[in-house]
């Protein structure tokens, strides 16, 4: 293990025992919309609404250097760490603070795209290229479109109920 991931790891742990973020991990995961939006937001109105300011605000200001965290793996020789990294890191560019990384993690999420089959961090990967206003279309494969469409189709479905 080089010196920087030794860092890296000494400050993922050291920020996973000041904050409680294993409810924050699961439900970026999970995409609950609600509270990982609350986590994310910029909207002040939006925390100030949450059961848990001081620790979400706390969460919220961590952010760079969680994200420098992550970042440091986005070159590790294992492509399920960097993988990993990048599907960690995504959510948190979303702070105006951090959206300068887009290009970086774009061209992250690129190869992510090129070599993985695993439909989680697919999906994450083109939705982050999307929504920063990237053409996908030449890097969905038949088994993502397929995805895409099945998710519509849920969508719909639950709409209706």
């Amino acid at each position: 293990m080089t010196e920087a991931e030794r860092s890296a790891r000494t400050r993922i742990s050291s920020f996973a025992n000041t904050f409680d973020l294993v409810p924050i991990a699961r439900a970026l995961a999970a995409d609950d919309p609600g509270y990982a939006t609350a986590l994310l937001a910029d909207d002040e109105q939006l925390v100030r609404e949450s059961m848990h300011h001081e620790e979400m605000r706390a969460f919220r200001d961590a952010h760079p250097a969680i994200f420098s965290a992550f970042h440091a793996f986005l070159g590790h020789d294992n492509a399920d760490v960097r993988h990993t990294a990048l599907v960690a890191a995504i959510p948190l560019t979303e702070r105006p603070l951090l959206t300068q990384h887009h290009a970086s993690l774009a061209s992250h999420a690129r190869r992510l795209l090129a070599t993985s089959t695993d439909r989680h961090p697919r999906d994450r990967a083109l939705d982050a290229l999307k929504a920063w206003g990237h053409d996908t279309s030449g890097l969905e494969n038949a088994s993502d479109i397929a995805a895409r469409e099945q998710y519509a189709l849920l969508r719909a479905a639950r709409a209706s109920w």
